[in-house]
């Protein structure tokens, strides 16, 4: 097998000015044809496999990238910081979890990248993060009712479901805090008020309260928090 060994030294040149000591903002001086600059993060994090090591502020970077709108980027940073805190208390109390409290942090910070797409905002933010070569925070970012809307449309995809603790950590935290903290019944009410004219989306929320009862129960008994998180 041939190996192109300019462009395997670019891209390792590339990584290091995206990750090293070079602002990625002058990197387009350093090699004018790179192009896009998110594409280069992404061609970087897939080589150098580490595509959920993004930091707090690099997320907000990419929410403002894709023009997502500061009172949304309000409330993701309050379910993040939710989130990060309940991942924390179940990561201490359970060390033998597999559950890492900054890349839940992450994931909260992104789970409404999608909403700067026309089309259902939880698939759309797993379509972006896996084109941003973060497959691994997309993986953990499904929280709301998509599940049941496709239900509704005759299409069983269990894989739209939170599989894993932290991606059910990601969902709850969403339901748990608009512009504060609130119970899931009180977060549910606004929703249903807010989107009183979407029938699909009314009677998903409906389908989908259960299984949130249930992950609630889960994660309060990980996190032994009794009802008082």
């Amino acid at each position: 097998m041939s190996v192109d060994i300019v462009s395997l030294l670019s891209t390792v040149f590339l990584c290091g000015a995206v990750s090293g000591p070079y602002p990625s903002q002058k990197i387009t001086e350093l090699i004018p044809s790179i192009g896009n600059i998110h594409g280069t993060k992404s061609m970087c994090r897939s080589w150098m496999y580490i595509t959920d090591m993004i930091s707090e502020e690099e997320a907000i970077e990419l929410l403002h990238a894709y023009a997502i709108h500061e009172s949304r980027i309000t409330h993701s940073r309050g379910v993040a910081s939710f989130a990060f805190h309940l991942a924390e208390r179940i990561h201490k109390l359970h060390p033998e979890l597999p559950v890492d409290p900054q890349k839940v942090r992450i994931a909260a910070l992104l789970h409404d990248i999608g909403r700067s797409q026309d089309g259902d905002h939880e698939q759309n933010t797993t379509t972006i993060l896996q084109e941003e070569g973060l497959g691994d925070i997309a993986a953990i970012t499904m929280h709301g009712s998509y599940y049941e809307i496709m239900i509704l449309r005759g299409i069983d995809n269990p894989d739209l479901l939170p599989q894993t603790i932290e991606n059910k950590i990601v969902a709850y935290a969403d339901t748990r805090f608009k512009d504060q903290l609130v119970s899931m019944e009180e977060r549910w009410a606004e929703i249903e008020q807010r989107r009183k004219n979407e029938p699909e989306k009314i009677r998903s929320l409906h389908m989908a309260k259960g299984r949130f009862r249930n992950m609630e129960k889960e994660l309060l008994r990980l996190a032994d928090e009794g009802t008082g998180i």
